[in-house]
């Protein structure tokens, strides 16, 4: 996309188009750059969320939970795709002919393939943790400010329950109460760790939003179609 000049016709713009120098390698220049900026832009939020999340609301146990095992592993395969794209993109504007070659490599492309199945589903966790946790501002009817704000004890105790049963996913009630009577889980979060827990979440949301945007522009999740319908209206 190219915007035509202030003095410039229509017309002479679009004679400049087809008699200009421009390769259609441009096109794929500025999207390794995009996709670079969304993959380094969500593997620093993910590290941030990641780390955020361990020292909001510590649990026992919590590091080897299947969700924070998938998290690290997200965050971990979009710092890989950030450095890739920081490669290519410098290959792109460089030596393109660096990017033909891998683009024709079996391994290469599998790998990058891996890579972003494993940010994706690191990405669909995230959201439906993030989705979990905000669906908290529902409890009493309040809203998602107000749940940022002071908490009673109930409040808390409650929240801390659905806090332990997200990051120790299938924990029976028994065994939650079981473990809170043992201390191994705190019976409530402090209103700060809640606070805390709660950020961590949006920015888990805004870094699957990244992970999302950056597959569909220039990963595995193709196939995003647009539809434009014009509604014919009989007369009579």
């Amino acid at each position: 996309m190219r915007e035509p000049p202030k003095l410039s016709s229509a017309k002479e713009f679009t004679n400049e188009l087809k008699h200009s120098s421009v390769t259609p390698r441009e096109s794929r220049l500025v999207s390794e750059i995009s996709g670079t900026l969304l993959a380094c832009s969500g593997a620093v939020i993910s590290w941030l969320a990641f780390v955020a999340s361990g020292v909001a609301t510590p649990i026992s146990l919590g590091a080897a939970t299947a969700i924070s095992v998938l998290s690290f592993s997200a965050a971990s395969a979009t710092t890989l795709q950030c450095g890739n794209g920081l490669m290519r993109s410098g290959a792109e504007k460089f030596a393109p002919e660096l990017n033909d070659w891998l683009d024709s490599e079996d391994w290469y492309v599998n790998t990058t393939k891996a890579l972003d199945y494993i940010s994706i589903a690191g990405a669909t966790a995230a959201s439906a943790a993030a989705i979990r946790t905000i669906k908290l501002a529902s409890i009493n009817g309040i809203s998602f400010r107000e749940l940022l704000a002071n908490k009673s004890r109930q409040e808390r105790a409650r929240i801390t329950r659905e806090i332990i049963r997200m990051k120790v996913p299938k924990i029976s009630n028994k065994m939650l109460k079981k473990m809170v009577k043992n201390k191994t889980y705190p019976k409530k979060f402090n209103s700060l760790q809640i606070n805390n827990e709660l950020r961590t979440r949006l920015r888990d949301s805004v870094a699957a939003a990244l992970a999302f945007t950056g597959s569909a522009y220039n990963g595995e999740i193709k196939g995003i179609a647009i539809g434009v319908f014009e509604s014919l209206e009989s007369e009579g």
